[in-house]
């Protein structure tokens, strides 16, 4: 069951990962091709909003449940979500949680906060105000680019973990 947990949750991190990464390029150098508008970009990242959305609740899913049925003896509440530094791939692992946890929250901002100002200026189709929405377009490109580096630590901290191990 532990090897089906950890081949789901490399998949959902792999699916996740490389969409935010593809994205993220897609939004910092959209300048480099002259037919990609910014609103033609930041619609295609917003109309796959519900795969990526999909992929992180597996990989939240997946990392809480491999967390809490990999039990350690010793511990006082056994499958309790902690943080464990004592050895040098369990610190990877709990940086790993650390970091997914930054992600998350700074992936719930993105969504719900950074997003808004395209969505209330891209309606129906037609941008109202083109420099306002390319300034807003630049906020979504630099979120975008510290989510790729975050979750860009969660991968390595995982393998670093992985190759400890």
């Amino acid at each position: 069951m532990t090897h089906l947990l950890n081949v789901l949750n490399e998949l959902a991190v792999t699916m996740h990962a490389g969409a935010i990464i593809a994205f993220a390029l897609l939004v910092s150098l959209r300048r480099l091709a002259p037919h990609a508008r910014d609103e033609h970009v930041v619609r295609s990242f917003r109309s796959y909003g519900a795969g990526i959305g999909l992929s992180l609740g597996a990989v939240m899913g997946t990392e809480i449940w491999r967390h809490v049925t990999t039990v350690n003896p010793g511990e006082a509440l056994p499958g309790a979500l902690g943080l464990d530094f004592s050895t040098a791939a369990l610190a990877c692992w709990s940086a790993r949680a650390l970091c997914l946890f930054a992600y998350w929250v700074s992936y719930i901002v993105l969504e719900v906060w950074t997003l808004e100002d395209c969505r209330r200026l891209d309606k129906d189709g037609v941008v109202a105000d083109p420099a306002a929405y390319a300034e807003a377009t630049g906020r979504v490109s630099r979120h975008l680019g510290l989510n790729a580096l975050l979750i860009a630590a969660v991968v390595v901290a995982g393998a670093l973990a992985r190759s400890l191990s």
